[in-house]
């Protein structure tokens, strides 16, 4: 079973899988580093606001802002291979991401795409996408499964002692009596069966 996906541990996988345009994320991996980008972001915008409110100290807030709008154009490019694996986590082309090119329209369809669920289920040690039919064989090789490469071990003996027409007649055992061949009681004594 895969470890649950903390806030901040999502946050560390944006940047350390900032060359990574392969793998995978899936929907708290995208949208945990997505918030924390929007808290930033309007935080920015605060202490731009407020830097034009305020004479004094005007200039605190504006570098601060500045360093926050800094921290955001960095996270551009780990932002952009989060989106790409976001995208083919939801079995997608991560050529979707263009979409953010178109202002406006562009971002608000890119982010309706990747609320879309996991696609890919990771089984073992590889990953299967039902888009694609891709699974690795956990059971053994396709060749395998062919019925006419593999024919049936008899299990119950060789075709012959299923053939009730083979199978010789046997003679009624003359000794064998029905009546006096009964079943022992199961229950007891017959005495302690008979009604008082």
């Amino acid at each position: 079973m895969e470890n649950e996906t903390t806030f901040f541990g999502a946050y560390a996988q944006m940047w350390s899988g900032i060359f990574d345009y392969s793998g995978v994320s899936n929907r708290k991996q995208y949208w945990y580093p997505f918030i924390l980008h929007v808290v930033v972001a309007l935080l920015a915008a605060g202490l731009l606001f407020c830097s034009l409110l305020v004479e004094k100290g005007g200039l605190f807030f504006s570098l601060a802002a500045f360093v926050l709008i800094g921290y955001l154009t960095l996270s551009i490019l780990p932002w952009i291979a989060l989106t790409i694996r976001r995208l083919r986590d939801s079995g997608r082309s991560g050529w979707w991401t263009l979409l953010a090119l178109v202002l406006g329209v562009g971002m608000i369809a890119l982010l309706i795409l990747c609320t879309s669920a996991s696609t890919i289920y990771h089984i073992g040690n590889g990953d299967f996408n039902p888009v694609n039919n891709e699974i690795e064989c956990v059971y053994g090789p396709p060749e395998m499964f062919d019925p006419a490469q593999n024919e049936l071990e008899e299990v119950y003996g060789p075709p012959e002692m299923l053939d009730p027409s083979a199978a010789p007649e046997e003679e009624p055992d003359e000794d064998f009596n029905a009546n006096e061949n009964l079943p022992e009681p199961i229950y007891g004594p017959p005495e302690m069966m008979e009604q008082e």
